[in-house]
């Protein structure tokens, strides 16, 4: 090891550890006498951990992210489909008993491809189908919404003109600023 930096004989001295213990990390970590937070700091430079996409993974590997599991890949899903893809790493906060700790542990795991999502058309649904979308939440802000789109100009048919006029929540404004929205078809 002569004629290595310190940096250099640290990443072989970790590297040599992880080939010993079969990538164990907790057993890495214990044998450096490091917390797996740390050993993760140090190895983050030298490995290249792929990104989960929000808006292409399948339930498998959802699962297989930090305190996840079979009920969580299922919601995750679910508010998938029903956002009509993830806009922001974020919206997993939405999901019930998904709180900021459990993000926390998974954010820098997970990515979004904002080319996957499908623009959501707000302005050309039915009530009934606007109502299910969760930011929208219930049907009388959708037959609201529906109004306001019948009884107003195309240039004012955007998110920013439903929150003037009252017809969205405070709490689901900002979350529906965040989604995709098509433009409307007379534009």
């Amino acid at each position: 090891m002569e004629g290595l930096t310190l940096e250099e004989m640290e990443r072989q001295r970790i590297l040599q550890a992880l080939e010993q213990y079969d990538n164990n990390l907790s057993q890495v970590a214990s044998v450096l006498g490091v917390s797996r937070p740390s050993l993760y700091r140090r190895l983050e430079k030298y490995i290249d951990i792929p990104l989960t996409d929000l808006n292409l993974a399948d339930s498998a590997a959802f699962d297989a992210l930090p305190g996840i599991g079979g009920w969580f890949a299922a919601k995750m899903i679910e508010h998938r489909k029903a956002l009509g893809g993830y806009s922001c790493k974020e919206q997993l906060m939405d999901i019930y008993r998904f709180d900021q700790e459990k993000y926390d542990a998974l954010s820098d795991l997970i990515t979004v491809s904002r080319e996957h999502v499908t623009p959501y058309p707000l302005w050309m649904l039915p009530a009934d189908s606007l109502s299910k979308h969760p930011y929208v939440g219930d049907k009388e802000t959708a037959r609201a919404i529906v109004l306001f789109r019948e009884n107003s100009p195309v240039c004012q048919h955007t998110v920013e003109a439903l929150i003037s006029a009252g017809i969205i929540s405070h709490e689901n404004a900002p979350k529906l600023m965040k989604c995709a929205i098509a433009a409307s078809e007379d534009n």
